[in-house]
């Protein structure tokens, strides 16, 4: 029960005060290249478009499937991340997508769309009182051990240096 309470603490103003965010939106989903395929391509970077969704700006300026996004408005696209980044960073903005397309590279002009932005995702396991406790008290005690077996080593050490001292006189 005191987990779902706290639970319901932490969410309850994330979800009441999440502002919704418009970003852009091209409508294909793609695969990071690997290097194997980059070679295959003769690309140095890029993301392959794996599908194209129906009615989506990507269909309207004929990008297909089996396309490599290689830039947008001059960012290099290295991977899923960067072209996602880019992309929400321009709602209905018109921008150049520069393609690797049937062995060639072309340029395309494409106005993204719009959606909303999914608020947030996550997962908590979130311990109770008394698991916190005995975390607690558990780190505790391995730090007194750890701390005891650094003196026992120190002890050693300034008795080896004293023999250390013995010897050279």
């Amino acid at each position: 029960m005191k987990k779902i309470l706290l639970l319901a603490a932490i969410i309850f103003p994330l979800v009441a005060f999440a502002a919704e965010e418009i970003v852009g939106y091209l409508g294909v989903s793609t695969e990071n290249l690997s290097e194997a395929m980059e070679i295959a391509l003769g690309v140095e970077h890029g993301v392959l478009v794996e599908r194209v969704s129906d009615d989506s700006p990507a269909e309207k300026v004929d990008i297909e499937v089996g396309d490599v996004i290689l830039e947008i408005d001059g960012n290099k696209i290295n991977n899923y991340g960067v072209l996602k980044d880019v992309i929400h960073e321009r709602p209905n903005k018109s921008v150049d997508i520069v393609l690797y397309h049937q062995k060639k590279k072309i340029t395309k002009k494409v106005t993204l769309g719009e959606r909303e932005k999914t608020k947030f995702a996550f997962k908590l396991d979130i311990p109770d009182v008394e698991e916190l406790k005995e975390i607690w008290s558990r780190s505790r005690e391995d730090i007194k051990e750890q701390i005891e077996k650094l003196r026992e080593e120190i002890e050693e050490l300034k008795k080896e240096l004293e023999e250390i001292k013995i010897k050279i006189k």
